[in-house]
């Protein structure tokens, strides 16, 4: 069972998110159409927590959850410094949805 850290202010988003940065972390969230709010509101609103893996020595966390729009987005993030970092986010899979829909309450 993956251990859920929820930080609901404590909120680091990527140079993709600004001007700053490469041009491709900067392009990264485009193909996606995920706004970091949206972001936000899985991570909040009680998502399913599907798997983790350590990439160079850091835990990147794979969840599933719905926006308060309605929409299911699959969400990869970290902790660094000791905020939440959004790492990618798109739209979830049928498997994913299915999964979050069977979770317990």
């Amino acid at each position: 069972m993956t251990k859920y850290i929820r930080c609901d202010t404590n909120w680091w988003w990527p140079a993709n998110l600004s001007s700053s940065g490469t041009a491709k972390t900067r392009n990264i969230w485009r193909p996606t159409k995920v706004t970091p709010a949206e972001f936000e509101q899985v991570l909040n609103n009680d998502p399913l927590d599907l798997d983790y893996e350590a990439i160079d020595g850091e835990e990147r966390y794979r969840s599933v959850g719905l926006t308060n729009g309605g929409r299911f987005l699959r969400v990869a993030w970290t902790v660094r410094n000791g905020k939440v970092r959004a790492v990618t986010a798109f739209r979830a899979s049928a498997s994913n949805k299915k999964a979050f829909l069977e979770k317990p309450r």
